[in-house]
């Protein structure tokens, strides 16, 4: 059977944060607390947010023309450019750099990640493109997954540790036999969707917590913990489709790179440039798409205060629905209505800067009890190095009813000593190693992949408008980077036809 199995990303999620999101301010702000400092980050919504306010925009006369404009330097766009970097395009990108979610950093020489830690097992197309682009992914080592719950930390709990659960027989029992079920699922929800069985889409229809209740509450409870982290929201909002999805890159090996899905986006990055540079323009934000006619779409961005129009006989709206709903001009009420109906989990990415190395155990450590869902050690693929420095990367989803809490720096300080309380209970002493914190906010990274998103919403979401097309990881309902880079080639096969049609 192909299939590609999921978790990827996100670990996935997220970028940076900090940046007052009313400022616009290119970078942190640097707070003393304690013993340690507090950076925050954040990507620039400055002009987003300007959008989100009903400002208008001039739309000058074109300046320049190209046969492809892509609207967004994440993996997906990345990934469209690559495909169509023998041809005459532009890319436009908001932050400084591109990468979107796929992008790291580094302190005393360990790279750690500032969105997506890891890729699933990749298989057929995926596996394919990571060959041609040189992308030599690594195994991570077990063990992989631990669970600290009932005072009590559980290794490897896919395998050895499957029986020393802190929970009764049937409890474990319950986390055997979903094991086993997954392992012989057939059919398969797949991705993409396009691939998948018709029957496995009847899983769209039911919660990840329906799918779930038979095999008991402890089941249910620590998958409300990936959800949570991986997927946008809690089980009984999840779809069961991308839950088995997502959850069977779980019990089988992951990969990741130093600094984890950054490698990826570096790459295409190089290859783009290596293919002819100048095509790039980045730390601009589009603030409006529109067809002209049934051959040309004009596409304005503002870049340093000035405001320029781009025409091209073909758009791909590499960004997330969210925002693409407010620029391009002319959706159908269908189209409009559905991308309303998608719904973004706000994100925090902590990355703990540590003196010695107070905790190695395992992998990723998911924590249930605490404030946030799980945290990796960022250099754990490098082995059990003597190494007299440490970061441990925090994912700390939010609700979607609490993305306010991102919006003020105060309120990020609260969260990340409530993450080093936390910690406490696994590894006593832990806060007194601290010698910074890097918190990265993030206000939609990542769609909740919501019962019958795929059948009610991703249809109507979707559709192309004319020569514009929709190519972001959100077209799959789903955030990884293997949706990414399968709406990336995807849609610049379609751009190319649409183009050469004349």
């Amino acid at each position: 059977m192909n299939r590609i199995y999921r978790r990827d990303f996100i670990k996935g999620v997220m970028g940076v944060v900090g940046v007052s999101f009313f400022g616009g301010l290119s970078f942190a702000e640097v707070m003393s607390e304690g013993d340690y400092r507090i950076v925050i980050d954040g990507e620039d919504f400055s002009i987003g947010h300007r959008v989100r306010g009903g400002e208008q925009f001039p739309v000058p006369k074109p300046s320049k023309k190209c046969d492809f404009v892509i609207i967004g330097g994440g993996v997906s766009g990345l990934t469209a450019a690559y495909e169509l970097r023998d041809a005459n395009f532009l890319l436009i990108e908001k932050e400084k750099k591109v990468g979107g979610h796929a992008r790291r950093n580094s302190w005393e020489d360990i790279y750690y990640s500032e969105g997506a830690a890891y890729f699933a097992e990749p298989v057929g197309e995926i596996e394919d493109f990571y060959g041609e682009v040189g992308l030599h992914l690594k195994e991570v080592p077990k063990p992989v997954d631990s669970i600290f719950a009932g005072e009590k930390l559980v290794l490897d709990i896919w395998d050895e540790g499957l029986k020393r659960l802190p929970y009764g027989d049937k409890a474990i029992k319950g986390f055997m036999k979903f094991k086993n079920d997954l392992e012989n699922l057939d059919p398969f929800p797949a991705l993409p969707v396009e691939k998948t069985d018709p029957q496995a889409l009847k899983l769209d229809g039911i919660s990840f917590a329906q799918y779930l209740k038979p095999y008991g509450t402890e089941l249910v409870e620590f998958m409300n913990l990936y959800c949570r982290s991986a997927l946008g929201g809690p089980v009984d909002q999840v779809s069961a489709y991308w839950g088995l999805n997502f959850y069977s890159g779980e019990i089988i090996p992951i990969y990741t790179l130093p600094g984890g899905t950054a490698t990826l986006a570096e790459i295409l990055d190089k290859k783009i440039n290596q293919a002819g540079e100048g095509r790039i323009i980045t730390g601009a934000t589009v603030v409006n798409i529109e067809s002209k006619g049934e051959k040309e779409v004009w596409v304005t961005y503002v870049k340093d205060g000035n405001v320029e129009t781009v025409s091209t006989k073909c758009a791909i709206v590499a960004i997330f629905k969210h925002f693409a709903k407010r620029i391009v001009k002319g959706l159908p009420s269908e189209q409009s209505a559905a991308m309303w109906n998608m719904r973004y989990q706000p994100y925090l990415v902590v990355n703990i800067l540590l003196n010695g190395v107070p905790y190695r155990k395992s992998y990723d450590t998911w924590m249930n009890g605490a404030s946030f869902t799980d945290f990796i050690i960022a250099d754990w693929i490098e082995g059990n190095t003597q190494r007299s420095k440490s970061v441990l990367t925090v994912y700390h989803s939010l609700d979607i009813g609490k993305r306010y809490l991102l919006l003020e720096d105060e309120q990020i300080k609260i969260l990340v000593h409530g993450i080093a309380n936390d910690l406490e209970m696994l590894v006593p002493g832990i806060s007194k190693n601290i010698e910074e914190v890097r918190a990265f906010k993030w206000g939609h990274p990542m769609v909740l992949s919501s019962v019958g998103a795929l059948t009610k919403i991703r249809p109507y979401a979707t559709k192309p408008l004319g020569n514009i097309l929709f190519a972001h990881s959100d077209s799959q309902m789903a955030a990884a980077v293997e949706c990414a880079i399968w709406e990336g080639k995807k849609n610049a096969g379609i751009a190319r036809k649409i183009v050469a049609s004349g």
